[in-house]
């Protein structure tokens, strides 16, 4: 798992996570410059929180007006999204 060193809670649940469910799990500090895929993976990252917090109701103001109101987060964004995601 490649990890940028951006988000200090981010970097937090990572490591609880590592002893509960990975049996061999290595944290690198990169730099997106470093690895090609790191974009795409803040991306993804981005978009499975702002999925979260639609369901949950807890959308700040800011995204509210930029992305809309859930249901069209899911047709707009969610959607087209999840029909590029391998799987």
């Amino acid at each position: 798992m490649h990890y940028d060193g951006g988000q200090t809670f981010l970097k937090g649940v990572l490591s609880s996570l590592s002893s509960l469910t990975f049996t061999k799990f290595h944290l690198i500090k990169t730099e997106q410059k470093d690895s090609p895929f790191m974009q795409a993976a803040d991306l993804l990252g981005f978009f499975e929180l702002i999925k979260f917090k639609s369901y949950k109701g807890t959308l700040t103001k800011s995204e509210k007006n930029f992305f809309g109101e859930k249901r069209k987060i899911k047709k707009d964004y969610l959607k087209a999204l999840s029909n590029k995601i391998l799987k």
